[in-house]
């Protein structure tokens, strides 16, 4: 399985946690960094995920909406209400491997995406704002996962 996670871009504070909306500076860095992984995919020759699995918080959403558009994903994305800040690992790595699809991608947020990194491949990546990982494994639990590459902003 390839597992891409990307932590959404920044964010306003000028509401409640579950309503926050990327600022400009977060689209920039989605865009940015959401290019970078098209670059990276092709170059791989590891083509699109085959699903695209998002956080229902505000901020999650729109960065999950930009990189579909920008890296040509044309199916919609899956919200997945467990992903939000505080998500369980163990919980998580289940839910994925019971997916049946082997290139994911999950569009999340701190300090989940950095505990979830650490979880899977005993690995530390602080991932700040729009940061991507991707990891592989043959099985989607503890320890079992290898960090490919990060891309941060």
């Amino acid at each position: 399985m390839k597992l891409i996670l990307m932590r959404h871009g920044d964010a306003m504070m000028t509401r409640p946690d579950h309503q926050r909306r990327l600022s400009e500076q977060g689209r920039r860095e989605v865009q940015h960094n959401a290019g970078l992984l098209l670059e990276r995919l092709q170059v791989e020759g590891a083509g699109l995920p085959g699903k695209l699995i998002s956080s229902p918080l505000v901020r999650a959403q729109e960065t999950a909406a930009l990189v579909a558009s920008v890296i040509g994903f044309s199916e919609a994305f899956v919200t997945w209400p467990s992903v939000v800040p505080e998500a369980d690992c163990l919980q998580v790595a289940e839910a994925l491997g019971n997916e049946g699809c082997d290139h994911i991608m999950l569009v999340t947020h701190q300090p989940f995406v950095s505990m979830f990194i650490q979880f899977l491949t005993d690995k530390v990546v602080f991932a700040d704002t729009a940061t991507i990982a991707c990891l592989s494994m043959e099985v989607c639990g503890q320890g079992c996962g290898v960090l490919e590459w990060v891309i941060q902003y």
